[in-house]
């Protein structure tokens, strides 16, 4: 009677199964260990490639940087005649010195002139400040206030604007009580971040034209 040998007891499969196992075996745990290291690589690929651009815009802001360095006087120039419009933060208290000169030119007698109202309110990169303002005056001088407000160098606008008229009766006198409400606006201290683009350029149409714009307004 013929005996029937097992597969697995085949002398070829003992010979060449084991290392045919072993080899597929070796070659599903080097896959199954690359999977992970793949994906690692990818993402260092992509970290690479974000700080190569990171390096690239600081050295373009860097160079633009050195630019100003050497242009520093006629940056500094340029800078007096916007912080005179627009103050930065640590000159806000001066605004109520500017509105009593402005005052002082048109012969205006200021009752009430005091930071008050909504302020600190963001318009764009600006921060918004309020004056309380009262005066007496003719109404020639109260025109004139109007008038040198609009011109000054440091930009205000008069919000609102509410006056009575008062007759002197022993001379006959009119006088205008007036009441305003001022604003104006300030930088606040900028955050200076490593990765913040330098967008600014001293030959900028627009900048030049702002600039000739401001140099037309007097400065109180």
């Amino acid at each position: 009677m013929a005996t029937t040998v097992s597969f697995l007891n085949r002398p070829e499969v003992r010979a060449w199964g084991p290392p045919t196992v072993f080899f597929l075996l070796g070659i599903l745990l080097i896959m199954l260990g690359a999977i992970p290291s793949w994906g690692k690589i990818q993402d260092l690929q992509s970290q690479i490639s974000t700080e190569r651009d990171r390096i690239a815009a600081l050295e373009e802001k860097n160079g633009k940087l050195l630019d100003f360095a050497d242009q520093s006087n006629e940056v500094d120039k340029q800078f007096k005649i916007f912080d005179q419009a627009i103050a930065s933060e640590s000159k806000v208290p001066e605004l109520l010195t500017q509105v009593q000169t402005i005052s002082d030119s048109c012969g205006t007698t200021v009752t009430t002139l005091q930071f008050g109202g909504e302020s600190g309110k963001a318009v764009g990169s600006l921060q918004e400040v309020r004056i309380q303002y009262a005066s007496e005056s003719y109404f020639s001088e109260l025109v004139c206030l109007i008038a040198a407000v609009e011109k000054a160098s440091r930009l205000i606008d008069m919000e609102s604007l509410r006056y009575n008229l008062n007759v002197n009766e022993d001379t006959g006198e009119e006088i205008i009580t007036a009441q305003a409400t001022l604003l104006s606006y300030y930088t606040p201290t900028p955050q200076l971040l490593p990765d913040t683009p330098v967008t600014f350029s001293l030959s900028d149409p627009k900048f030049l034209r702002n600039a000739d714009l401001l140099k037309e307004f007097k400065v109180y």
